[in-house]
């Protein structure tokens, strides 16, 4: 999946026309958020220090949204009213401690909005516990920047002590047709952190729906979620060589465990309603780390 501190305005519009909902890792905000207020500068910071302390994740200023889904960009920006530099700004000026690695995507809309421009921030996940201006801690929940709980906050904390893993999943098309297309699921577990992790397992739930062709190197089993929908739990353990900072395990390697799934129409159309692949990792004595993807970014009929 491209990075969205890479996102132009056809990336935009693919969220749009896909309707690709928000998330724990995905927000969408009207422009109007960014006008030079207090109340406004508070809320940016809420919802940075929530990526932050959750999973990490990305606003897109700029949306237009209903039921959680994008309808259409709102009016815009004027980077000269709004500069790229005064957001940059506000979440280094109001976040505690300062958080790097956080990127704004200036993206100029050409086709629909002529001269202005949308916001994409991109906030990694941190390293400790990150405090918005109003002195609270926040984190991702049900797609809202929520405040957490003490033993959360000392769980976030504890972070320095442990790995931090972040995991990504993508896909490569195979082969296909009109009808069907078939692919691979690409996923990497990277640690970001200052700590090694000796043993690493993933967990995540693959809607059965969505037909599975290969798990070679997996464990699998079946969860009923409903009377008519069930999902695939599968896990992979990794324990040599263990994953020093920086290093990435490359899980779907194409030669080791290729994970394949095949989109028809029927698959095709149930995708289309939402369904979301869930994911937990464990490393050693780290608390368990999760996060989701909506199954419509990993196919691109």
């Amino acid at each position: 999946m491209k990075d969205p501190a890479l996102w132009n305005e056809d990336d935009l519009l693919a969220l749009i026309t896909n309707g690709i909902p928000e998330s724990l890792s995905l927000d969408y905000k009207d422009s109007r958020a960014l006008e030079n207020t207090e109340p406004n500068k508070n809320s940016i910071s809420k919802d940075v220090s929530s990526f932050a302390n959750s999973a990490g994740g990305t606003l897109v200023y700029g949306m237009i949204e209903e039921d959680q889904r994008p309808k259409d960009f709102d009016d815009g920006c004027d980077s000269r009213q709004v500069p790229k530099e005064w957001l940059e700004q506000v979440i280094h000026g109001n976040i505690q401690p300062p958080l790097d690695g956080v990127v704004v995507n200036q993206v100029v809309l050409t086709q629909r909005r002529p001269g202005r421009v949308c916001y994409v921030v991109v906030v990694p996940k941190g390293l400790t516990a990150y405090q918005a201006s109003d002195k609270r801690y926040y984190k991702r929940y049900n797609s809202q920047s929520v405040p957490m709980e003490h033993y959360e906050i000392m769980d976030v904390l504890n972070r320095v002590r442990y790995p931090v893993l972040a995991v990504t999943f993508s896909h490569v098309r195979l082969s296909g047709d009109a009808k069907e297309h078939q692919y691979l699921l690409k996923i990497t577990v990277s640690n970001e952190g200052s700590i090694r992790a000796q043993s690493v397992k993933l967990v995540f739930l693959w809607p059965n729906p969505v037909p599975i062709t290969n798990t070679r190197g997996f464990n699998c089993r079946t969860i009923t979620s409903s009377i008519t929908f069930h999902q695939t739990e599968l896990s992979v353990h990794r324990s040599d060589p263990p994953l020093f900072p920086g290093d990435e395990w490359q899980v779907s390697d194409d030669n080791i465990r290729p994970f394949m799934y095949r989109v028809d129409e029927k698959a095709y159309d149930f995708i289309m309603h939402g369904p979301i692949l869930e994911w937990q990792v464990f490393a050693d004595d780290m608390p368990p780390i999760s996060g989701q993807i909506p199954i419509a970014q990993l196919q691109n009929f």
